[in-house]
Parts: C-alpha cells; sequence; structure tokens
C-alpha cells in the first residue's frame, strides 16, 4: 500500500494537486494548529483516504522528527510531499525521507503550469545521489472541489442582471470551444462573499466581477474581489479580472493594478438589444485565457 505524508501549509490547493497526481492508497496529513481547517477541508473531500496527525511545535525540528517517524513504523512504501507545511517541517520530513531512502515530491505552480519535482534516492547516503523528474499535474482540479477546499460549502444563485446574463453566454460558448475548461457563476458564501463568476482551465482559475453604470467606476468591484481572494476565502492563487460597462478613471485602474486585478472594459454594451460587440467578445475571451495561462 502506498502511503504519502503530505505536510499541510496555509494554502490548500497544492496539497490537492499532489494528492491527485500521485493517486496514493493512504494519505496521511501533517498540521499544525494554525492550519487544522485547512486540513478539515481536505479530510471532508476524502474521509475513507486520509487520516492526519497533529504537529504540535511545527518549528522544532527535533520534536518533529519522532513525530513522523511513529506512523511509519509499520508501512513500507512512502512518499513524502514537501510541498506545504512550515521550513523546519520540510526539513524534518527530508531527514527521514533521506533516512529510510524514500521518495519525495515538491510542487512548483508558475506560469499557468503545475509542475511536479519527484526525487529518488539512489542506494548510497549522499544528498547529491539523487535522481529526480520534472512532470506536468495533467489531473484536473474542479471548481466545486476548488470552492469546496477553500470555502466548504457554498451556494449557487440567479444571474442579477442582463450584463451578467449576457457575459455568462460569452463564457458558456467558450467553453464549448474548449477555450475554458469549466464556468460557474453567482457563487455565495454566507453573508460576506459573492463572486459574479469563476473560470478554469486546466488547473488554473480567475474570478470575475461584472459591473455597470456608477458601480463600475467605483472602488466597489475592486473591493469585492480583493475580499473575495483573501487567503481566508479563495485564496491567494486565485486571478482576478474586473469587467466594467464603460471606462474607469486612471486612479481606479492604477489601484486595481495595485492589487493585481486586471481591468476589462466594455464600450459596447447596448441596454436595449442585450449584446456587446464581437470584438469585445474575442478581446474578453482573449484576455481571460491569456490571464489563465493559455
Amino acid at each position: 500500500m502506498k502511503t504519502m505524508l503530505s505536510l499541510i501549509g496555509e494554502q490548500p490547493l497544492p496539497n490537492l494537486l499532489m494528492l491527485k497526481h500521485i493517486d496514493p492508497d493512504e494519505v496521511i496529513l501533517a498540521y499544525t494548529a494554525f492550519t487544522e481547517k485547512v486540513c478539515e477541508k481536505i479530510r471532508k473531500l476524502y474521509p475513507n483516504k486520509t487520516s492526519a496527525i497533529k504537529i504540535n511545535d511545527p518549528y522544532d525540528i527535533v520534536k518533529i522528527l519522532p513525530e513522523i517517524r511513529e506512523i511509519f513504523a509499520q508501512r513500507n512504501e512512502i512518499i513524502f510531499n514537501l510541498t506545504g507545511g512550515t521550513k523546519p517541517m520540510a526539513l524534518a520530513a527530508y531527514s527521514l525521507a533521506l533516512e529510510m531512502k524514500m521518495p519525495f515530491v515538491y510542487l512548483q505552480s508558475e506560469g499557468g503550469k503545475s509542475i511536479a519535482y519527484q526525487y529518488a534516492f539512489k542506494p548510497y547516503n549522499l544528498m547529491t545521489d539523487l535522481t529526480v523528474e520534472k512532470v506536468e499535474v495533467s489531473k484536473n482540479i474542479t471548481i466545486d472541489e476548488y470552492l469546496r477546499i477553500y470555502l466548504g460549502e457554498y451556494n449557487k444563485e440567479d444571474l442579477k442582471n442582463d450584463f451578467e446574463n449576457t457575459l455568462s453566454k460569452i463564457l458558456e460558448e467558450a467553453k464549448r470551444n474548449s477555450i475554458f475548461d469549466e464556468v460557474e457563476n453567482s457563487i455565495k458564501h454566507g453573508g460576506a462573499l459573492e463572486i459574479d463568476f469563476i473560470v478554469r482551465h486546466k488547473n488554473q482559475f480567475t474570478i470575475i466581477e461584472a459591473k455597470t453604470g456608477k458601480t463600475g467606476r467605483s472602488k466597489e468591484g475592486i473591493n469585492q474581489l480583493n475580499t473575495a481572494a483573501e487567503q481566508r476565502y479563495l485564496g491567494t492563487y486565485i486571478k482576478k479580472i474586473l469587467v466594467i460597462e464603460g471606462e474607469m478613471g486612471s486612479n481606479l485602474k492604477e489601484l486595481a493594478k495595485e492589487h493585481k486585478i486586471e481591468v476589462i472594459e466594455i464600450f459596447s454594451w447596448d441596454n436595449e438589444r442585450k449584446e456587446i460587440s464581437g470584438e469585445e467578445k474575442q478581446n474578453l475571451v482573449a484576455k481571460i485565457s491569456q490571464l489563465l495561462g493559455e
């Protein structure tokens, strides 16, 4: 039976990606008092495959080592996922991997791709006696999995206006043409979080806030996106797009840029015909696709 030890950090996405990529028979989640809620959300997605141990002092390698070593006394095939946790936790896990001559992995997420570095020891004691294989993670996380691992429970509501309905049709058409893999709209969590759209391609996600009229030329959309992308909600991996009807002032554009929000201005919106020009439709889809790493 293949067992993976996964060190839990503040962001659950890397752990979920490696769980799906490695696909072990059993996953042991090593969490701390600070990351207990993250651990609980992962366990809810995979209740039959996961168990958990608490690392009591995540900065003391001497104390961490026996806590980890104990759980592997009766296990023969182990892989160590060093992506999350504190640096001392990763050092302790690496030390144990070296001692047991077991493989370990690390996930790199940059440039729209998720790359798994898979290391294995040669039958020697030197750190340099390693083999490494770099593999792009091909198994995808769905929007539902992403939302549940970050938010837990959430609800879906109706689109609020004609502008959102039109954008929804554009995004759905792009999905049918395989430009995006998934599109969901009108996500609500509790009383504080509302998301107009969330779009996924492979393992890249973006949230989209749609605004018309005066609200489009105010800070409201920027504030909503920043709230949604907080660590306690959708996490720091999510990308942010603000689609507005009309032109945004230069000061707000600078503010949006500072918060890494892509602003897409729609000038052709026809409120009577409920349409956007073909050129702006193409530009909208192209910018979203570019942000998703395509």
